[in-house]
C-alpha cells in the first residue's frame, strides 16, 4: 500500500496536487528516500521553471538511479518502493527502454513474492495490455492467495476504469487528443480498439473474485457491520474499534503529510468541541511511517481526540484496501456503517443525523 501511496505522490508533483512533508527528517546517503527526495525537488523546480527540458534530463537521471536501488537489493524495504517509481518515471517520460527494465525486475524478484501486492494499484491504474498482462500473471503466479484476490480486484478496477475511459473518448472527442498526450497513441488504439470488451472483462474478474476469493476482504460497504479493529495508540497500546461501540465513531484514516487530511482539521476541531457531551467519538488513524512523526506535529496542531497509528503498510490500511487518504468512515451506534467519505459540512451533518437517531431509539426504549 506504502508504494500505492508513493506513485500517487509522484503524481502529485506532476502537477495535480502539492506534495509536502515540513517535519521530514534528512535522510540517509543513497537510500530510496534520499533520492526519492532528490528527484522531487528536482521535478518541482522543472515544473515551476516550465522547464521541459530539465523535466526530461531528471526523468532519464533518476529512472536509472530508482531502477538500480529496486535491483541493488531485490528482498530490501526499499526495493519495492525503488521499482514502483521506476515504473512512474518510465510511464511519465514515455521511456520504452526504461519501463521493460522495470518489468523484467518485477518479473524476477516481486511477481511471487508477498511485495507483488504493492504493485497492483499501480498496475490497475490507466492499466494498457502489458500492465494488464502482469495483474494476470500475479493471480496466475503468485502463491499468496490473498495477494492473487487484490490482483483479481485490481483487474475489475482496470477494467471499469478503462471501459469508464472508452465511453468518454467516444462521447467527447476533445478527450482524444489530451489522453493521447499523456498516455501515447497507442494506449488510446488499445482503448478504442476493445472498448466494447472491458465490461465483459470486468465483469469475468468479478465472478472470479466472488468464487474463487470469497471472503478474501471484509464488506466495507454502506450498511455493513463494521469488522473488528485491532490497533495501537501513539503509545503503543493495544485499543479496539468494538471497544466504542453504543456511540457514533467517525475513523479518519489520515497522514501527516497528506494536503487533504490538514485541511480537515479546523472543522473537526470545530466538531468534537461542539459535540464534547455526546455520545461520539472521532478517531484519527495515521499511516505515517512512524508515531513520533504523529506526535510532534500534533504538538503544533491542536487535535483534541483519539489518535491511533497504524502506519503505512498492513493492519487497517491493508486490510480494508485503503487507497488514499483521508478514507473516512462515519458508523452508527450499533457498529453499521452508515456513511463513507463525507468531509466537513457533510461530515457534520451525517453524524448529527446518527445522534438523532440514537436519541429518538432511546426514546422510543423508554
Amino acid at each position: 500500500m506504502r508504494q500505492l501511496l508513493l506513485a500517487v505522490a509522484f503524481a502529485a508533483v506532476a502537477g495535480v496536487v502539492g506534495y509536502a512533508d515540513e517535519d521530514k527528517k534528512e535522510e540517509k546517503k543513497g537510500t530510496f528516500a534520499e533520492v526519492q527526495k532528490e528527484f522531487m525537488g528536482k521535478w518541482q523546480a522543472a515544473i515551476k521553471d516550465k522547464d521541459e527540458d530539465a523535466k526530461k534530463a531528471a526523468l532519464k537521471e533518476y529512472g536509472a538511479k530508482f531502477l538500480a536501488l529496486a535491483e541493488k537489493d531485490p528482498k530490501s524495504p526499499d526495493a519495492a518502493k525503488s521499482l514502483n517509481f521506476t515504473f512512474q518515471v518510465a510511464q511519465v517520460g514515455k521511456d520504452t527502454d526504461l519501463m521493460s527494465k522495470a518489468i523484467a525486475a518485477f518479473k524476477k524478484d516481486h511477481l511471487k513474492a508477498e511485495s507483488a501486492k504493492s504493485f497492483i494499484g499501480l498496475l490497475g491504474r490507466q492499466a494498457d495490455e502489458t500492465k494488464l498482462g502482469l495483474l494476470e500473471s500475479i493471480i496466475k503466479e503468485n502463491p499468496d492467495k490473498k495477494v492473487q484476490a487484490r490482483a483479481a480486484k485490481g483487474m475489475i478496477g482496470a477494467y471499469e476504469g478503462l471501459a469508464g475511459l472508452a465511453k468518454q473518448m467516444k462521447d467527447n472527442e476533445k478527450i482524444k487528443p489530451n489522453v493521447t498526450k499523456s498516455m501515447g497513441a497507442a494506449f488510446v488504439k488499445f482503448v478504442e480498439d476493445n472498448g466494447d470488451t472491458f465490461e465483459k472483462k470486468a465483469g469475468e474478474y468479478k465472478k472470479l473474485l466472488e468464487d474463487k476469493y470469497q471472503g478474501a476482504f471484509p464488506d466495507l460497504s454502506v450498511g455493513k457491520p463494521v469488522p473488528e479493529v485491532v490497533s495501537k495508540d501513539l503509545e503503543g497500546k493495544e485499543v479496539k474499534l468494538s471497544s466504542y461501540k453504543g456511540k457514533v465513531v467517525v475513523v479518519d484514516i489520515w497522514a501527516t503529510w497528506c494536503p487533504p487530511c490538514r485541511a480537515m482539521i479546523p472543522h473537526e476541531r470545530e466538531l468534537v468541541k461542539k459535540l464534547e457531551k455526546k455520545p461520539f467519538a472521532l478517531i484519527s488513524v495515521s499511516a505515517d511511517d512512524a508515531p513520533e512523526t504523529v506526535k510532534k506535529f500534533l504538538e503544533k496542531n491542536e487535535m483534541p481526540w483519539v489518535h491511533w497509528f497504524n502506519g503505512p503498510d498492513g493492519g487497517l490500511v491493508e486490510d480494508w484496501e485503503i487507497q488514499g487518504f483521508p478514507t473516512i468512515f462515519v458508523i452508527d451506534h450499533k457498529g453499521v456503517i452508515r456513511f463513507r467519505d463525507v468531509r466537513d459540512k457533510k461530515m457534520e451533518e451525517a453524524v448529527e443525523k446518527l445522534l438523532k437517531e440514537m436519541e429518538e431509539e432511546k426514546k422510543t426504549s423508554e
